[in-house]
């Protein structure tokens, strides 16, 4: 009895390697079999790229079917730098699927966030895919990229920084989103023609200060328009991610604050972080 169990256990251990290498070897074989086809696919898309936006549009719908890193690659060194800003706007909304290596994915969207500047379309883009595929690296690229938030065409930037943020999910986003609250805010909602207050003061300081500032200039105060939609929109997706990121809801900025400063340590924020 006791050979036999030897036996048996002896022909386990003997057998245990030979299932391995032979999942191995179809995973080897897998693996070699789609590099060959983005290979090839590399191929024909560097042929395809090129004329107009349409054609380059169709190539990159076509590659990015093959989920390999290599395309991943190919998006970021030559489908982001596409001199055509609808072409590098297709590549970014494309790359969000891009989950098989969402870290490189996501560090050639951080790198070419900024390079768009000039282009917001593009940086919502940019910005939408870093959020879906939740690349925490690129925080303070966002964070550079949602400060222009004054500016109209940027405010929709803005808005997918703030969702970003919320896909991300970490702690130390926070306090921008303070900074938003309690500044952007009032930059957005209380500029009256070419008045506009940022004291770095909580609560409705700024508030009042612009209204006196308005009417000193202006010899009266009239009622003012309510705020444009995607100015309702940025202000709803900032309580939105406030809450997921928290799992508070607040009043105020300043009840915000109150907060963060009370849980600073338990979400490893600094006084620093909380500087206003």
């Amino acid at each position: 009895m006791k050979t036999t169990v030897l036996i048996l256990g002896a022909l386990a251990i003997l057998a245990a390697p030979a299932l391995s290498e032979d999942d191995g070897g179809a995973e080897a074989a897998r693996l070699a079999a789609l590099e060959r086809q983005a290979k090839v696919s590399i191929e024909i898309f560097r042929k395809n790229f090129k004329g107009d936006t349409g054609r380059k549009a169709t190539a990159l719908l076509d590659l990015a079917r093959v989920r390999h890193d290599s395309v991943v690659d190919e998006f970021g060194k030559r489908a982001l730098r596409d001199p055509d800003p609808e072409v590098r706007m297709a590549a970014a909304q494309l790359m969000a699927d891009f989950d098989f290596n969402a870290a490189l994915a996501g560090k050639y969207l951080r790198d070419n966030l900024s390079a768009n500047e000039e282009f917001p379309q593009v940086q919502k883009s940019i910005v939408r895919s870093i959020g879906k595929l939740r690349y925490a690296e690129a925080v303070e690229e966002l964070k550079e990229a949602a400060k222009r938030l004054n500016e109209e065409p940027y405010r929709d930037v803005t808005v997918e920084v703030v969702r970003a943020f919320g896909a991300i999910g970490d702690p130390k986003c926070l306090p921008f989103l303070l900074w938003m609250a309690e500044y952007g805010g009032h930059a957005l909602k209380w500029s009256t023609g070419e008045v506009s207050v940022d004291t770095g003061a909580s609560g409705d300081v700024d508030q009042r200060a612009a209204e006196a500032a308005w009417q000193a200039k202006y010899g009266h105060v009239k009622p003012k328009r309510p705020p444009a939609p995607i100015i309702r929109m940025y202000m709803q997706e900032l309580e939105t991610v406030v809450k997921k990121l928290t799992g508070q809801t607040f009043t105020s900025a300043t009840e915000f604050r109150k907060w963060l400063e009370a849980n600073a340590k338990s979400l490893g924020l600094t006084p620093k972080d909380l500087k206003r």
